[in-house]
């Protein structure tokens, strides 16, 4: 108690470190507090506002899982669109996932070691840059924790009630699902010292357990359209298939940026992925679930065609990536010199690495959305100065739906600038929302399609970065 006490100590600055009233243009994040406003409100979670072009790939689900929005709604509820009370609580999920990982390690690390991994995985640049996300990463993690906490493999009590928060979380990323298969390969064929009954029949529990929560949040309690979100991420699959090899790299490549920020160099990316693979054989000899975890979930981001939002999906087994770091570091330091004094190089290691994370992240500038002062004045003057039932074209399309409250659209990016502009007299847009190069919101293709079709829209409003355009009435109507 008295360690965890100091630890937690240790960790108090998060609640200060990043917290603003301020988010990037992300459009994921608007999509969580729309649906967290749909639960507060009573209303379907399905979002009706996205306005998508029929026969065309959708830009967007219609839904997340809803796991995440239920830990979201009360925050809305009380806070509404004000941005600090959900950034304290990511503080609260990463204070509360490094205590479960300080309990986690002292399983097959002494106190020193354990207090150490904790300590960078609260204070790398990944968690500090993440934490001005509104992410459902955060509370993922937190489970992951809890479910490795719980599982001991001679009680069914503990399996059955880690089977529940398994399904909650998938219920809050669906890469959760990889729970399942890892859960199987580990308990069939590690722990063979229980009967073969006892452990189908255990991975059994925990398996109907986890997906009966799952279906009776998305589907029973609340619909979110597993169709359209299942049949997007085909899509994406199919459209963009495999890139193993880029994205395996990636996942390494931004896992040693997080260790050492400056460093960005391929000779290092290939050393750390020689000592975390090394660890990571170390650990797996052990025969714990967390090594089949991650080999499932490395597969799945691995063959994921969208690896320009690693950060995302690398968080949730940065613990592990941490841990196996140290594991490798020291079997090959006691290779070298026969010793186990790895301690010191450790903390040196951690303590110029946790020093390089404050150094750039404190130099990072504040995050530029809908929270700036031009965003701000452009969407308020859609909300008040447009009918309730136009539809504005956007290149954030869900963060305009949340901020300006009208229904909103995109330009399909596979189409020519006229192909776009039919899909719109389809449409019957009436708005575009236009922000220029200086923006995080600014988007190359939109600025194309302008530029080819000067003749078909009217400026009615500016400020600083922002155009409003109206399209012209043959077009809108």
């Amino acid at each position: 108690m008295k360690n965890r006490l100091l630890l937690f100590l240790f960790l108090l600055p998060l609640l200060w470190i990043g917290t603003s009233n301020s988010h990037d243009w992300g459009d994921d994040f608007s999509q969580y507090l729309l649906q967290a406003k749909n639960l507060a409100q009573d209303r379907p979670q399905t979002n009706q506002e996205l306005v998508f072009a029929e026969g065309e790939l959708p830009y967007a689900i219609v839904a997340y899982p809803v796991g995440f929005p239920i830990l979201l709604a009360p925050f809305f509820d009380y806070f509404g669109l004000y941005i600090p009370p959900y950034l304290l609580l990511n503080a609260f999920f990463i204070i509360l996932t490094t205590l479960f990982l300080f309990d986690y390690l002292k399983r097959s690390f002494d106190i020193k070691y354990s207090f150490l991994i904790a300590i960078l995985f609260a204070y790398n640049l990944i968690s500090l840059v993440l934490k001005k996300e509104i992410l459902s990463e955060f509370p993922f993690t937190l489970l992951l924790f809890s479910i490795l906490l719980l599982i001991k493999s001679d009680r069914r009590k503990s399996f059955a009630f880690a089977g529940l928060l398994a399904g909650f979380m998938i219920s809050i990323r669906v890469s959760g699902i990889v729970i399942l298969p890892a859960l199987f390969g580990w308990y069939l064929m590690t722990q063979r010292q229980f009967p073969l009954k006892k452990r189908l029949v255990d991975c059994a529990v925990f398996s109907a357990l986890a997906v009966t929560v799952f279906y009776l949040l998305n589907v029973a309690l609340f619909e979110i359209d597993l169709k359209n979100f299942l049949g997007f991420y085909a899509d994406q699959f199919e459209s963009n298939r495999l890139m193993l090899p880029s994205n395996f790299f990636s996942f390494f490549q931004k896992t040693g940026e997080a260790i050492f920020p400056p460093l960005q160099s391929t000779l290092w990316t290939i050393l750390l992925m020689i000592i975390i693979l090394t660890g990571f054989y170390k650990k797996f000899k052990e025969g714990g679930l967390a090594e089949w975890f991650f080999i499932f979930y490395l597969l799945l981001i691995i063959v994921y065609p969208y690896a320009s939002s690693g950060l995302r999906f690398i968080y949730p087994v940065l613990p592990f990536l941490i841990i196996y770091l140290v594991k490798g570091i020291q079997t090959i330091y006691q290779f070298i010199t026969s010793k186990e004094k790895s301690f010191q190089l450790l903390t040196i290691i951690f303590s110029v690495s946790i020093f390089l994370s404050f150094r750039l992240f404190f130099s990072l500038p504040n995050p530029d959305g809908p929270y700036s002062t031009d965003a701000h004045s452009a969407l308020n003057h859609i909300r008040t100065n447009t009918p309730e039932n136009a539809i504005v074209l956007f290149s954030r399309a869900r963060a305009l739906n949340l901020y300006a409250e009208r229904k909103s659209t995109f330009l399909i990016q596979n189409k020519s600038e006229q192909e776009n502009l039919t899909i719109l007299k389809k449409l019957h847009c009436d708005y575009i929302l236009y922000a220029d190069e200086r923006s995080g919101a600014f988007n190359q293709s939109l600025q194309d399609f302008l530029m080819i079709n000067k003749s078909e829209y009217d400026t009615i409003y500016k400020v600083d970065r922002f155009l409003l355009l109206k399209m012209k009435t043959e077009l809108s109507q």
